[in-house]
């Protein structure tokens, strides 16, 4: 798995479009109002699924009035699965490491915290699941005005 994080419009889609251009990818993002669990129908064999706008889908669930764990273990529950799936797909890059999954999250650790307790459990749980995220990933990418930090390759 790839994990590609770092601010707004910092260029990670563009980063993961060059850096596939020559392989087909399947997004699912809550930008285009998908759900979290469209994956299943959409990531195809011999493509690359895509999956973005984890700040989306945690503050709808909250904004429902799940509570946070509630939502901690949801968001857990789904990326687990994705998990299982790619340990099942045995593509193996020119680096030797598997890449069939793309986590693109933003960075919302840095710069001022929220007052509203809303928000604040958001960026909670999305600092946790991008925990998750990177203990599984094979490399792990900061974008950063447009430019690729490697801070974790395997």
């Amino acid at each position: 798995m790839l994990l590609v994080t770092g601010g707004a419009y910092a260029g990670k889609r563009k980063y993961i479009r060059e850096l596939f251009h020559n392989r087909t990818l399947e997004w699912v993002s809550s930008y285009e109002r998908h759900e979290p669990d469209q994956w299943r129908k959409q990531w195809t064999a011999h493509s690359i699924l895509v999956m973005e706008g984890w700040e989306e889908w945690v503050q709808k669930k909250l904004l429902e009035g799940a509570s946070e764990e509630e939502v901690q273990s949801w968001i857990s529950a789904i990326m687990n699965d994705v998990f299982r799936e790619e340990d099942k797909r045995t593509a193996v890059d020119d680096k030797g490491m598997r890449r069939e999954v793309v986590f693109i999250m933003l960075e919302m650790g840095r710069g001022i915290v929220p007052i509203s307790p809303e928000e604040r459990a958001m960026r909670d749980i999305i600092g946790r699941i991008a925990q998750t995220a990177a203990l599984a990933s094979n490399e792990v990418i900061y974008m950063w005005h447009g430019l690729p930090r490697i801070i974790k390759s395997n």
